[in-house]
């Protein structure tokens, strides 16, 4: 009987005991499952609940992201232990590049872009800051499909002071994501090349023709300010764009460099794709009384057709003798077409012949 007396007492205990320690675990259970099966409008909460178990749901986390179709609760998880400071960012960065879990490219891509935020938010964590330099050296190697999170992650890097091997690290990167199908990727690839620290310009040239307009932007605000990396008669040709934006950030660049906005828009008639357009250069150079003409009449007696150089060579007789009248001694000796050879003889012939009538 007094064993009996005992045995309730202590397994209650016993049942309280073994409750205790099985409450965080079927706690969080719960909460993994409420958010895998709630609705969108529902996911915060869930989100906001489960950040608060703290450490110990770090790795289910890590683990759910493996998960394709429901990756994008167990990253809002992530973000709300941050904004909670349940965890340190530092510290979930450290536990990506510990986890064994991250293998799928989109698990790594959610990561990156998640590090690539804190260091935004937290630009002065260096725990965090060398967490990530490691996660980009880990990563590097990744998948198209990831490298667009990871230049935005190298962006986040690069933006404060980075060692050598960090920015060589990015710089090829940033040339990988140039050469990408992604019109999103070679975007960011562009703003990679951007950064000061990165300086990678020449090879943003090639992307001047690039199929998305908000490459092509970029591109321009990158180049524009740097008359090394991109001459104004390159830029030029941007001023004929078939994006507006594109356009108007070609006319400010210029501007930005010294030429007044009269000398862009004939930049703008001379490179034009239309014979027509280009001749009215020659009517718009005397509405300009500051540029030099022999500039102007120089570069239209180079054009590819044949029509610009003939009325180029007309215009030149009609100016004041000058020391640039070479061209026009060039042009008629040995133009590509015979006929503006011969026309740049007769014009040339009759400058000879006024000259001793012009002397005092």
């Amino acid at each position: 009987m007094r064993c009996w007396k005992w045995f309730v007492p202590l397994a209650a205990l016993l049942l309280v005991l073994i409750a205790a320690c099985c409450f965080p675990f079927l706690r969080r259970v719960y909460l993994l499952h409420g958010l895998r099966t709630a609705p969108e409008q529902d996911r915060p909460s869930w989100a906001a609940a489960f950040a608060r178990l703290g450490p110990s749901a770090i790795e289910s986390l890590l683990d759910g992201l493996e998960d394709s179709a429901r990756a994008e609760p167990y990253a809002a998880a992530l973000q709300a232990m941050v904004e909670q400071q349940t965890v340190s960012p530092a510290c979930l960065a450290q536990e990506m590049g510990r986890s064994a879990a991250l293998k799928t490219a989109q698990s790594r891509a959610y990561c990156a872009q998640l590090v690539s935020q804190w260091l935004q938010t937290h630009p002065e964590d260096e725990p965090l800051h060398a967490a990530a330099v490691i996660l980009l050296t880990q990563w590097s190697q990744c998948p198209d499909e990831q490298l667009a999170a990871l230049l935005s992650l190298t962006l986040s890097i690069v933006s404060r002071r980075c060692d050598p091997e960090t920015l060589a690290l990015a710089r090829s990167l940033a040339q990988r994501g140039l050469q990408a199908e992604s019109a999103m990727v070679r975007l960011r690839a562009v703003m990679l090349c951007m950064q000061p620290a990165v300086q990678l310009l020449p090879p943003l040239l090639a992307l001047l023709r690039d199929p998305a307009p908000e490459v092509r932007r970029a591109v321009v605000l990158a180049l524009g300010p740097v008359p090394e990396a991109i001459s104004d008669e390159m830029l030029l040709s941007c001023l004929h764009d078939a994006d507006a934006q594109v356009r108007q950030t070609t006319r400010s660049a210029l501007i930005a460099r010294g030429l007044p906005p009269e000398q862009v828009e004939l930049g703008r008639l001379l490179t034009h794709a239309q014979v027509r357009v280009r001749l009215q250069v020659l009517d718009r150079l005397p509405e300009v009384p500051e540029v030099d003409p022999h500039v102007w009449l120089r570069r239209l007696s180079d054009d590819r057709s044949a029509a610009v150089r003939a009325a180029a060579a007309r215009a030149w007789a009609s100016l004041p003798e000058s020391s640039s009248d070479d061209r026009l001694e060039e042009m008629a000796r040995s133009d590509p077409s015979p006929t503006v050879a011969r026309i740049a003889r007769y014009y040339l012939s009759q400058r000879n012949r006024l000259r001793p009538a012009s002397a005092p």
